[in-house]
């Protein structure tokens, strides 16, 4: 990871900060500044591994590797308060599900279960935001609906869809 210093690309850190591969390697910045990475590390079975970037230093948010399986479509965004989400889809027996987590401090915390999630498919295309009052903002494109671009949003322990949900509803 490198970061610009107004002139040039210095290395944030020490060089390869993960000890195996990585893939989907998305980056953030929190409200104070500080860099987060989250990516699905190889190094512990293709789970999810979010590290921050401190004191000079990358540090684990959590235990690395800590999803029950392995992860896809990796995505992090910062909120209020450095608080920080991160999006991926995973496999549970045979069903692929989209899973968003909090983190709060101690642990990484899913944010809704059961029919109260993101969605219970594997998304495509998925951006992960959160708007100017902190709520967090989920768009995607569902393969299930005839890749229609949605919009949930997660507000009070709830997600809920916005202005309908449906972008682009697919042709009649």
């Amino acid at each position: 990871v490198k970061r610009f210093d107004g002139t040039n690309w210095p290395m944030l850190g020490e060089y390869g900060y993960s000890p195996g591969q990585i893939e989907t390697n998305r980056l953030a910045i929190s409200s104070s500044g500080i860099p987060f990475s989250a990516f699905k590390d190889y190094e512990n079975g293709g789970k999810l591994t979010v590290k921050k970037f401190v004191n000079g230093a990358w540090t684990f948010v959590g235990a690395p590797g800590f999803t029950a399986g392995a992860v896809n479509n990796v995505r992090i965004a910062a909120g209020k308060n450095d608080t920080m989400f991160v999006l991926y889809t995973t496999t549970a027996g045979f069903v692929q599900k989209t899973v968003v987590i909090r983190y709060d401090g101690v642990s990484w915390v899913e944010l809704g279960s059961g029919t109260n999630t993101v969605s219970t498919a594997e998304l495509t295309d998925v951006s992960l935001a959160t708007d100017t009052s902190g709520v967090l903002l989920v768009a995607f494109v569902d393969p299930a609906y005839f890749d229609a671009c949605h919009v949930r949003k997660f507000e009070n322990g709830t997600w809920s869809s916005v202005g309908g949900g449906v972008v682009n509803p697919p042709p009649a």
